[in-house]
């Protein structure tokens, strides 16, 4: 898929994008720069919430838990899972914000972002294979 970033300055550049899981985006440009945007600090934050929510899973499942316990930590997993969401969204803000700032600085006028076509992104699982949102990078690069 093709992507305009800036539609005056058309300099002729041309950047090529690949998501992934370990790297969450790999970036060439024509003139020999290349950007790497690790994935490792997302899938830690996926790990961590995945235990604290676990941890509370197993004390609901407690049949002595009492009725006001339980209400209670059903808000502390909804919080849990809230935030492991907002922090996922930051993550992915940043790193386009950073990737439109440096293509503008490069001067690059045209951006081709690869489409995944691995199977494994269709299957969703622990290690949360699908960990970026094709469509909502693609949005905030190109400012729709």
């Amino acid at each position: 898929m093709r992507v305009k970033l800036e539609r005056e300055r058309n300099s002729g550049l041309k950047a090529g994008i690949d998501l992934g899981r370990e790297i969450l985006a790999a970036v060439a440009v024509e003139d020999g720069h290349a950007l790497l945007y690790r994935g490792g600090p997302l899938k830690s934050d996926y790990y961590y919430f995945e235990k604290r929510t676990a941890a509370i899973d197993r004390m609901l499942s407690d049949p002595k838990s009492e009725e006001m316990d339980r209400s209670v930590l059903e808000e502390e997993r909804r919080r849990l899972y809230d935030k492991r969401g907002r922090r996922r969204e930051q993550i992915f803000a940043n790193l386009a914000a950073h990737l439109a700032r440096k293509c503008s600085e490069l001067n690059v006028g045209i951006v081709f972002v690869g489409y995944p076509r691995n199977v494994a992104h269709d299957r969703s699982g622990k290690g949360n294979t699908n960990m970026w949102s094709y469509r909502k990078l693609l949005e905030t690069v190109s400012g729709a």
